[in-house]
């Protein structure tokens, strides 16, 4: 990323969205995040796109507990600001894709302590053994019933990105499983823009099922099952996804299969846990800039 005007117009997105951290405006963050991850897919700059990816996810962290947990929120927002400067930093200074998912998997772990309820602290420990074998078992059904997913009716993403959510949470997880989770929760809204693309159809058609969907879990699938997720090789993959995304939301926005469907049955697709989603205190104009 050496051009001055693309540096300076991406580190003005993660101010942006850096400042909406500052001030509690996690649904501006999360818009901002879209921001970044749009720009970096004009730009094609891969780095900076991961970058997106971990602060929008970062971002639905918050909206949950900021709306449901009140009582513990400054507590769990000390871990976002030393992983937020982390960020910043290797932005700034040189983006070091490895140390980005290390400082990732540190936040995961501790904020999915916050997503616990009370009895859930008490009783669930860590297991990163059991999520691992949770994990291979959940992308084996994945590989088996993959065909499934060219009907637009069909549950199997947010299944299978719904049992990844709540074994992390409860059990903790290695790095790779938190690698495989973020691929999932972009696929999975890759996939409501498939669905649209193809909902006058009720099916999704063959070309566009291998190239929007099949090449995908193929990847994951296989690198995760052969335990061999190489970092630059993942990004690209990653990359590819939500430019993907981007493009059909261009075209095919919103998804009906989203608009029609209760919003606690959407969630598991976009954030951690359950939220409501409130629009208080965003302009119109942000309004209008959708938070996909």
């Amino acid at each position: 990323m050496k051009n001055p005007l693309n540096i300076e117009i991406l580190s003005q997105d993660l101010e942006y969205c850096i400042k909406a951290f500052e001030n509690d405006k996690f649904n501006l963050m999360n818009i901002a995040a879209n921001r970044l991850m749009e720009n970096s897919i004009f730009l094609e700059t891969k780095e900076i796109f991961l970058i997106a990816a971990i602060l929008k996810d970062i971002a639905n962290d918050y909206i949950g507990i900021f709306q449901n947990k009140r009582n513990i929120f400054n507590s769990a927002k000390v871990i976002g600001k030393k992983t937020i400067t982390s960020i910043k930093n290797n932005f700034y200074q040189g983006i070091n894709i490895e140390r980005l998912w290390q400082e990732f998997q540190d936040f995961t772990e501790k904020i999915n302590e916050f997503h616990k309820d009370e009895l859930e602290s008490e009783v669930y420990m860590k297991n990163i053994e059991f999520t691992s074998i949770i994990f291979r078992k959940i992308l084996e059904f994945l590989e088996e019933n993959k065909e499934s997913l060219k009907k637009i009716n069909s549950t199997l993403i947010n299944g299978v990105l719904g049992v990844m959510i709540r074994i992390m949470k409860n059990h903790s997880c290695a790095l790779k499983e938190n690698m495989v989770y973020l691929y999932f929760k972009l696929l999975s809204i890759l996939y409501n823009y498939v669905i649209e693309k193809n909902y006058s159809k009720e099916e999704i058609n063959e070309d566009d099922y291998q190239k929007y969907l099949e090449v995908h879990i193929n990847f994951i699938v296989k690198n995760y099952l052969n335990d061999s997720l190489d970092f630059n090789k993942y990004n690209s993959e990653l990359w590819e996804i939500g430019k993907q995304y981007r493009e059909l939301y261009f075209l095919f926005n919103p998804p009906r299969i989203v608009t029609k469907t209760p919003v606690l049955e959407q969630v598991p697709a976009l954030v951690r846990v359950p939220i409501t989603p409130s629009n208080q205190g965003i302009k119109k104009e942000e309004k209008e800039e959708k938070e996909n």
